[in-house]
């Protein structure tokens, strides 16, 4: 049949498994193994036999040391277990100690060692005005990086100001020059010139020196003592005069020690009289009794 599918069948496989293994003996028949090392490449530069040179033995020579490096010519190869020598160029290193340089003097040990205990303790004195020495910084100073600095001056705290000769600077941190000071100074008096009077420096309700005198002489006066009413200046008196009046006077209204003033027509008592009617006497108080108390705190 033209679309037919072929399988093998048992024998088939049989036949097919022994070409197999007929096709795969005769391929390692046909393998040729290489015998000697000269057939194979050499891809690691291995040394051969004839690598090594004719001759060549251990050496027998001892290893150099404290020489200059260099390659060298010998042929001998040395032994696995071969000692170098000691270096006596080297300094072996002691414990708690550090390698240095061979520089250190037996003079200058003993140097060293004829110094005083305690030769180098030195105490710096306070600076004064012919001693030099430490100070303590002070107020408004600043220290930062060993530079001692004097703080700037303002309004709250005193320190260093710049002086400016300016008349229009409105800074708070500057001083005025006497030439700012002189500038300001001329320019305020060629604005105007003094005044003479209250009414040059625009005052109008001022009292005058005449006004002034008159109000003062009405004021009271005190004059002094007299010791009865009677015995008062009649003239010569002006309007404030003041007398003291030691002993009473009913006619003229003075008791005892009051004080009387010129009116500019007659002496006027500068007293009153309080009416103490109404005000209860001393002895008309009767203190109350503990009974009334208890009746009243009921």
């Amino acid at each position: 049949m033209a679309n037919s599918k072929k399988a093998l069948d048992e024998n088939g496989v049989l036949y097919l498994w022994g070409k197999v293994k007929t096709y795969v003996a005769t391929a390692i028949a046909n393998i040729k193994l290489p015998s000697k090392t000269s057939d194979l490449t050499n891809d690691s530069g291995f040394i051969t036999a004839k690598d090594v040179p004719e001759g060549a033995a251990a050496s027998s020579t001892v290893p150099k040391m404290d020489g200059t490096a260099a390659a060298g010519t010998e042929t001998a190869f040395a032994r696995g277990d071969h000692v170098h020598p000691s270096d006596t160029t080297k300094v072996d290193k002691v414990e708690g100690k550090g390698l240095s340089a061979n520089d250190y003097t037996n003079e200058e040990k003993a140097k060293l060692g004829g110094v005083e205990a305690n030769a180098n303790n030195y105490t710096l004195p306070d600076a004064s005005a012919s001693v030099k020495g430490g100070v303590t910084v002070g107020t408004n100073v600043d220290v930062s990086g060993g530079k001692i600095s004097v703080k700037n001056g303002t309004t709250n705290q005193k320190g260093v100001v710049q002086l400016s000769s300016a008349t229009d600077d409105t800074s708070t941190t500057k001083a005025a020059t006497p030439s700012a000071v002189k500038a300001a100074y001329d320019l305020a008096a060629g604005k105007q010139s003094p005044a003479t009077s209250l009414a040059g420096y625009g005052i109008a309700d001022a009292y005058t020196k005449d006004e002034v005198d008159a109000k003062m002489s009405s004021a009271l006066e005190y004059k002094g003592s007299k010791d009865t009413y009677a015995d008062l200046p009649t003239t010569g008196n002006k309007k404030g005069d003041v007398w003291n009046i030691v002993n009473a006077d009913a006619a003229h209204g003075v008791n005892a020690g009051d004080n009387v003033a010129w009116n500019g027509t007659t002496w006027d008592v500068l007293a009153g009289t309080m009416d103490l009617s109404a005000y209860m006497l001393a002895e008309d108080l009767v203190a109350i009794s503990n009974t009334e108390l208890d009746n009243i705190c009921k």
